[in-house]
């Protein structure tokens, strides 16, 4: 296994990447298969065969050299594989930031709202608020629903505030949690 990554490279810089997926993938099949082999084979699906790497990933989720795997796909730019891999790696706050960060290919609302109430970082609570009223306003509710415990409300109506014709889908978030001290500085109802 210490030659594995040589191998690699030798195969690669010859462009035979083709054949070297093929010896990867017969290697799978042996009884006792190094974490190598799945790990590298997992780079070569992030290079060159992208439409196998999520598959490949949920399958060998165990077998791979997670670390290594991530520095892979952040350099191909497999956002919804990196965010997979995240989680698997209890990555939270990280998982987070890719899904707001490149939104178009890696967001999906049921994942965000199980990654986000994971989240170390609290701040990330706000700066999904506003990913939310800017990118899906018509969940906005939901996703405050989630994190409702873990929000200081005062500071989500100041975010809210700033958005004036979101503010009518908010009330029913406000009105479940009882906060009655709070003034609206314009009529939404």
């Amino acid at each position: 296994m210490d030659d594995l990554e040589e191998v690699s490279e030798y195969y690669q810089n010859r462009g035979c990447f083709n054949e070297l997926i093929s010896l990867m993938e017969s290697g799978l099949g042996l009884e006792r298969a190094h974490m190598g082999i799945f790990t590298e084979l997992g780079v070569l699906y992030a290079r060159y065969r992208p439409e196998k790497l999520m598959e490949h990933i949920k399958l060998f989720s165990t077998r791979l050299n997670i670390p290594k795997l991530i520095r892979a796909c952040d350099e191909q730019q497999h956002w919804k594989e990196l965010t997979y891999l995240y989680i698997q790696y209890d990555e939270f706050d990280n998982a987070a930031t890719t899904i707001m960060n490149h939104s178009p290919e890696a967001w999906d609302h049921m994942q965000f709202k199980d990654v986000v109430v994971k989240v170390a970082n609290v701040e990330l609570y706000y700066k999904a608020v506003h990913f939310y009223l800017e990118e899906h306003p018509d969940l906005i509710n939901d996703v405050l629903n989630v994190l409702a415990l873990r929000v200081d409300h005062a500071r989500v109506v100041d975010i809210l505030r700033k958005v004036e014709p979101i503010v009518a889908k908010i009330v029913k978030y406000y009105v479940a949690f009882h906060i009655t001290n709070i003034q609206f500085p314009f009529n939404v109802l």
